[in-house]
């Protein structure tokens, strides 16, 4: 064949581009990612809860049986199906995962819908944080799927009817742009979106604890989480019970977030805005109850947030703007919609406020919590009625 060497570039990139496949190979993963990455088999896992959903949605409902369910990050894992047992009726999924965003919500929101499953109620999670370009990093690097990200991205338009407090008003479709370029080049390429960590090689061979490498604890993570989901329906249980970390931990954990989310020049982010009006949008449509569940803060981010430096820097009035912005809008649209606000920070019958970290509420003080959050679900439901 005549000027075969002008294949050979081409050939040579196919054959790197299939090796590089490798590393989204678990086993491979095992010595390239760190030991303690567990975030991206919680995100992985979604897939096979919604799975399970699916296939037990029409034998629980010929029982008279519903779901309910939770979206939210980390914080909202202890709201799971072993402390709903009790609810008659009503059984709970938990599609929450590690550093959350409300396009990962949405994306599921509505595939759970379309797909004909009715919830009995939804609690979201909200708070100033999940409202942070940062806070979509795992979203567009382990969620989403491509006709959704196509669908839902502005290509061409740089929709200048945005409007922070007026999402509503936007003629936004989603995703701005670079977030599309990002979550395409995270699919397209695993090292892109598993870095390796070469480290890793020698570090996860390594005891750790209780006389496992990280490999094994790893792993081990990994059938729990399976586990969680059969047994607990996505929900996750914390073995920490009651611990709390030192004050000054706390404080230095703070300002680590403080940083981690540029909360300083606090700019929420104008896609998950949109999205979070989208969500509330849809559940106002269809009649679903809605319980916003905003978490509570460790006393030292409490105080940074109470007294905020400098004077314009105060992310949380910003962030309670937007949110009642878009609940008003769609309220006075449909006033049969049924939607409750859940905040355990001004609940004096939660006395437990131990915590693990800046924002983590301690597991031990999550039973106080669940049985106030019990009364919000169920002032939610008679609403809607």
């Amino acid at each position: 064949m005549k000027h075969k060497f002008l294949l050979s570039p081409f050939i040579i990139f196919l054959i790197i581009f299939l090796i590089e496949k490798l590393f989204l190979l678990s086993s491979v993963r095992d010595y390239t990612q760190n030991w303690k990455k567990f975030e991206p088999y919680i995100y992985e896992s979604r897939e096979d809860l919604f799975r399970q959903l699916e296939s037990e949605y029409m034998t629980r409902k010929q029982k008279g049986e519903s779901p309910g369910f939770v979206f939210g990050t980390s914080r909202s894992g202890e709201i799971a199906e072993k402390n709903f047992a009790a609810s008659k009726g009503i059984y709970l999924y938990n599609f929450s995962t590690p550093l959350a965003s409300y396009p990962q919500h949405y994306y599921w929101i509505k595939r759970i819908t379309d797909s004909g499953i009715k919830p009995e109620y939804v609690i979201i999670e909200h708070d100033f944080i999940m409202f942070t370009e940062t806070s979509m990093s795992y979203t567009l690097a382990y969620s989403l799927d491509i006709p959704f990200v196509i669908q839902h991205t502005d290509f061409l338009s740089s929709d200048e009817s945005f409007q922070m407090e007026k999402p509503f008003l936007s003629d936004s479709k989603g995703f701005e742009y670079k977030f599309a370029e990002r979550y395409f080049l995270k699919k397209m390429f695993a090292l892109y979106r598993y870095p390796v960590d070469f480290r890793s090689f020698s570090q996860n061979r390594k005891e750790q604890h209780f006389g496992m490498t990280g490999i094994d604890i790893n792993r081990a993570a990994r059938e729990l989480i399976q586990k969680s989901n059969r047994e607990n329906l996505g929900g996750m249980e914390n073995t920490f019970l009651l611990a709390e970390v030192p004050e000054d931990q706390i404080e230095k954990d703070v300002e680590d977030k403080i940083k981690k989310f540029n909360l300083y020049a606090y700019n929420p982010s104008k896609t998950q805005i949109v999205f979070f009006n989208k969500i509330i949008q849809l559940l106002a449509e269809k009649r679903i109850p809605v319980i916003l569940f905003r978490p509570m803060l460790s006393g030292p981010f409490r105080k940074k947030i109470s007294n905020p430096v400098p004077q314009l820097w105060n992310p949380e009035a910003m962030e309670k703007k937007i949110v009642q912005s878009v609940l008003d809008r769609h309220l006075s649209s449909h006033p049969e919609a049924s939607i409750v606000i859940f905040e355990p920070e001004h609940d004096q019958r939660i006395s437990c406020r131990k915590f693990m970290d800046a924002t983590h509420l301690s597991a031990g003080c999550s039973g106080e919590l669940i049985q106030s959050l019990k009364e919000s679900i169920g002032r939610a439901i008679r609403n809607s009625r």
